[in-house]
């Protein structure tokens, strides 16, 4: 049963909230929400770029939404960039907004900023109120490690840092001249050391066997690209539906990234839909059974944030890194 939404309206959330938590059986075996991390300095940097450069192509009095490269007002889209058919984000919209991340200036492991941490602090309280929330499954990248800190200290739930939940291409630096050189990221024991009670589950890092403290997350690894990205948001689904038949009645919060989480979501439903937007600490939720029905109900979801102008995300310009 696929059912997708986005941002449904409050009082309708709340409805269905109390349904879903009253289902039991094959529909309510693993809860899974996907909360991809707060807003990181370089989403700030991008976001800032993006909207000067959509305010220089605009005319003056084509109106208040922000335009996609698509050409697609999304001012009233729901928290949905511009969309397919199938109702996810245009890729045209991924490539512009890849293209931009080359003319900013970026940090290869950026930190939250002050707004950041603040979505990811009334988050973590949100997530604590709908319900308990057993794991934590984080990527190794800085901006989620830090959005999942206010997570887990909310709800009580132990952290597993999972080295395959980082962002498409991976750990990497780019020169003035658009050079790329893949580094190996922080190591278990920098990891572990700067997030209490984080636990590096070395058996997804590139060779287990031989990874160590010093070893960094993505040591052994090149630069991916989207089809090495597809392949391990489906490797990270099937570890989703094993969990599921194993769990029932539990809830996993998954905390990684926009471009992942696209193909984690399509991984999920078996390809319904070509892709999808999240924005920062955006929420989507799944319930999968234990025989391996998915239940979509709601996607992208930012209405914890809404009683708080200030920490809502932009619809564009975020950034998808």
């Amino acid at each position: 049963i696929i059912r997708p939404h986005s941002n449904p309206p409050s009082h309708q959330y709340e409805a269905r909230k109390r349904h879903f938590n009253r289902i039991s059986g094959t529909c309510r075996s693993l809860r899974i929400l996907l909360v991809r991390h707060a807003e990181s300095t370089n989403n700030a940097s991008h976001a800032d770029r993006l909207q000067m450069e959509t305010s220089q192509d605009q005319l003056a009095g084509s109106g208040d939404g922000v335009e996609t490269a698509a050409g697609n007002s999304c001012e009233n889209s729901g928290g949905l960039a511009t969309t397919t058919p199938t109702g996810g984000v245009s890729f045209d919209v991924m490539f512009a907004s890849r293209e931009l991340d080359k003319k900013v200036e970026r940090a290869d492991d950026p930190p939250l900023t002050e707004k950041g941490r603040g979505q990811a602090k009334v988050t973590g309280k949100y997530l604590d109120e709908i319900g308990e929330v057993d794991e934590i499954w984080v990527s190794p990248m800085l901006r989620a490690c830090q959005t999942a800190e206010p997570i887990t200290k909310s709800t009580g739930a132990k952290v597993r840092v999972m080295p395959d939940l980082h962002e498409i291409h991976g750990a990497f630096s780019r020169d003035e001249s658009g050079n790329i050189s893949v580094l190996p990221g922080r190591t278990c024991r920098e990891i572990e050391e700067a997030h209490d009670g984080f636990r590096v589950q070395t058996v997804y890092m590139a060779d287990p066997d031989n990874a160590g403290p010093d070893t960094g997350y993505y040591e052994g690894r090149g630069f991916e690209t989207e089809s090495g990205c597809i392949r391990r948001a489906e490797a990270v689904a099937s570890r989703l539906a094993e969990h599921a038949a194993q769990a029932r009645g539990t809830c996993v919060v998954v905390v990684s990234h926009g471009i992942f989480f696209s193909k984690l979501v399509t991984a999920i439903i078996g390809g319904h839909m070509k892709a999808a937007k999240h924005l920062n600490c955006a929420i989507t939720r799944f319930d999968m059974g234990e025989t391996g029905d998915v239940m979509l109900s709601y996607l992208n979801n930012v209405n914890h944030l809404e009683p708080y102008p200030e920490l809502l995300p932009r619809k564009m310009g975020g950034g998808l890194v």
